[in-house]
């Protein structure tokens, strides 16, 4: 009998190995509490939160179970809208500016090709330097109003914005645990006192600190939560607890008027745990008698640590909502979903970019939005023109994407 080798390996790996612990300093933050900013509540007009991988198919199934209320909210009261998005075999920081440039990537210096000093024709470099169109904060820089941009991917090193600008989670904590220059990672690097503590590394949290994804009691309960599954969920809840409360800092220490924060872990725990929640498309005529019977024992444990984000997800989008206003433009994206595992020539399952659907969407709510509007067939480009026409700002003529006028209220 042919052996899956790739899916043996990786669920021994998670069976054997042990957590790794990041070497960044020490520190201990509070495990699931925000910072105390109440004096910023309610303060900014624009709040866009993106998040890496949200599937439309499960919002949609844990919404209407009734457990993901701050979503659930935003779509009834504003407008969702399904985008085809771009090839799902780009660099997530083509995607992402993009989406802030409403550009396509050959057209934005970032994802596209240029020509060399030789006359060469080149792939573009993949930082902020090389783009060559304006972003959604580069136009709100412009229109005066002060704007916080964190862990938005493909803004790092960090540029100067009337504001504030924090790299993305990764490359923060990488850079830092390796000595990085804090003027890549923070602008103004006057802010990095403020944001370093509130960036911690996953090694801080322990399986007990993640048991609420966990369905500790059944199966192997919390002792399937190690090795690569331990290290992608703590890695997972760390960006978005560190994600969410640098908006919260910022918001308190700068007078924002608009803030963008992307949180990522959603994409982390969807490309780890796919196979635990969906267990039809596992390969079982492949797996060794062992592997057969650790990966059922990790199955009841770990089926639904997705669902569990999910929720846990929809918590921090509610506490971010609290720093918008009453009237405020608020939309949350998500570059694209989840479809079927495959399979290659090989019998390997095919995860990262394989494991992608081809759309994406956004929810937006506003008083210039519409309300109870579902829109299908537009594109990852009309996101950021349809957000600055909700908002009131200008982009430019470089804008590629067009705005969609379904998603707007009458005027």
């Amino acid at each position: 009998m042919r052996t899956d080798r790739w899916l043996m390996i990786a669920i021994v790996v998670v069976l054997a190995a042990s957590a790794v612990v990041f070497a960044m300093k020490s520190r201990t933050p509070a495990l699931r509490g925000r910072p105390d900013v109440d004096s910023s509540i309610g303060s900014l007009s624009l709040l866009v939160i993106g998040v890496k991988g949200l599937d439309t198919s499960i919002v949609e199934r844990l919404s209407e179970e009734g457990r993901l209320p701050n979503i659930t909210r935003l779509i009834e009261e504003g407008t969702l809208a399904e985008f085809e998005t771009l090839d799902r075999g780009l660099d997530p920081k083509i995607v992402w500016t993009s989406l802030a440039t409403g550009v396509s990537p050959e057209n934005q210096g970032i994802g596209g090709t240029r020509v060399s000093p030789r006359g060469e024709v080149v792939p573009a470099p993949l930082v902020p330097k090389s783009r060559t169109v304006g972003t959604l904060w580069t136009a709100l820089s412009e229109a005066g109003m002060p704007v916080g941009v964190v862990g938005w991917p493909g803004t790092w090193p960090v540029e100067e914005v009337e504001g504030a600008m924090v790299a993305d989670y990764t490359v923060y904590y990488l850079e830092r645990s390796h000595g990085g220059a804090p003027k890549r990672l923070v602008y103004p690097t006057e802010l990095l006192d403020t944001v370093d503590p509130l960036v911690v590394p996953p090694g801080v949290y322990n399986r007990k600190d993640l048991a609420h994804f966990v369905n500790a009691d059944e199966g192997l309960g919390l002792e399937a939560l190690i090795g690569k599954g331990y290290e992608d969920l703590a890695t997972a809840y760390a960006a978005d607890t560190s994600m969410r409360d640098v908006a919260f800092a910022l918001t308190a220490e700068l007078p924002l008027e608009a803030e963008m924060v992307t949180l990522p872990g959603v994409e982390i725990v969807s490309q780890r745990f796919w196979l635990m929640a969906n267990p039809d498309q596992i390969d079982w005529e492949n797996l060794t008698e062992i592997v057969d019977e650790q990966v059922r024992g990790q199955i009841p444990a770990l089926g639904d640590v997705i669902d569990r984000f999910y929720v846990a997800l929809d918590e921090a989008v509610g506490e971010l909502l609290t720093l918008a206003a009453e009237d405020a433009t608020v939309a949350v994206v998500s570059d694209h979903g989840y479809d079927r595992l495959t399979y290659g020539e090989q019998g390997q399952p095919r995860t990262g970019a394989h494991m992608y659907d081809e759309t994406g969407f956004w929810i937006m709510t506003g008083p210039r939005v519409a309300q109870g509007v579902r829109v299908e067939g537009r594109s990852l480009l009309d996101f950021a023109p349809t957000l600055a026409a909700a908002a009131g700002i200008e982009l430019g003529d470089q804008v590629e994407g067009r705005v969609c006028r379904e998603a707007l209220a009458a005027q």
